[in-house]
């Protein structure tokens, strides 16, 4: 009987979506994953200057003999996944940031200058998730409460 390992998360860094541009939540596909990831794992995927996009779940690791050459060129395996959840819009790198627990992890830390950093807390995960799951609103009366705030700064200080 085969052990489990404990599952990891990871965000992957893409320059180009390729195909997971026209995938939908649900659906399995291909993709190129760190030679670490294991059966199990799941991922984020950021797109620079957009921010988070796809969240998937790795169903198998390919043999690197069998795999596509084109995973193996870029020294990554390559992975069939199953989208579990497709972000419009995209989580930006800013609302990952201001998380207190993900702006803890290596991908912030290193500004998203790698192309695979596994997510050391679930924490993290889970705020990440959670970044979806806020309204919209509350977003934009906390840039609105902010905005106001530096406004009163602005004016005691002038004032002086």
């Amino acid at each position: 009987m085969k052990e489990l390992l404990p599952r990891r998360d990871w965000l992957f860094v893409v320059r180009t979506p390729f195909h997971l541009a026209e995938v939908k939540a649900g659906e399995k596909t291909w993709w190129c994953a760190d030679r670490r990831c294991k059966r199990g794992d799941r991922a984020f995927i950021y797109v620079p200057l957009e921010g988070v996009r796809w969240f998937l779940r790795v169903i198998d690791v390919l043999d690197p003999s069998q795999s596509q050459t084109f995973c193996e060129s870029f020294k990554m395996a390559t992975v069939v996944a199953k989208i579990l959840n497709v972000f419009t819009p995209p989580i930006k790198a800013r609302q990952l940031r201001a998380d207190p627990n993900v702006r803890l992890e290596g991908f912030v830390g290193r500004n998203f200058q790698a192309k695979a950093f596994m997510i050391r807390s679930d924490a993290a995960t889970d705020a990440i998730l959670a970044i979806t799951k806020r309204p919209r609103s509350e977003a934009k009366s906390q840039h609105s409460r902010l905005l106001q705030r530096v406004r009163d700064l602005e004016r005691r200080y002038a004032s002086r």
